[in-house]
């Protein structure tokens, strides 16, 4: 009966800090979101923080400007493949 009790004993110490690991993690998870959320507010708000975040209608005109660039980019590599298409088959 003592060596039941013993193991019990051993059991709910080992839950209590399981409990106890789970609630810190838990709390830091916790503080993680409250900052990711607090990031997102900014950045679709428009707002700069310290961080260098930009708003999202910046980035909107960002990327559309690259994709602008790439699609150029790649009608000048066709229109070169073809002179040298041409080129070679002289």
């Amino acid at each position: 009966m003592e060596s039941r009790v013993m193991e019990l004993s051993a059991k709910v110490e080992k839950l209590s800090r399981e409990l106890t690991s789970t609630a810190k993690e838990n709390a830091r998870l916790r503080r993680l979101l409250a900052s990711a959320e607090a990031m997102i507010k900014d950045i679709s708000s428009g707002t700069h923080s310290g961080n260098g975040a930009t708003g999202v209608r910046e980035l909107t005109g960002q990327v559309e400007k690259l994709r602008h660039e790439r699609k150029i980019i790649r009608e000048k590599v066709s229109k070169m493949a073809l002179m040298l298409e041409k080129v070679y088959r002289k």
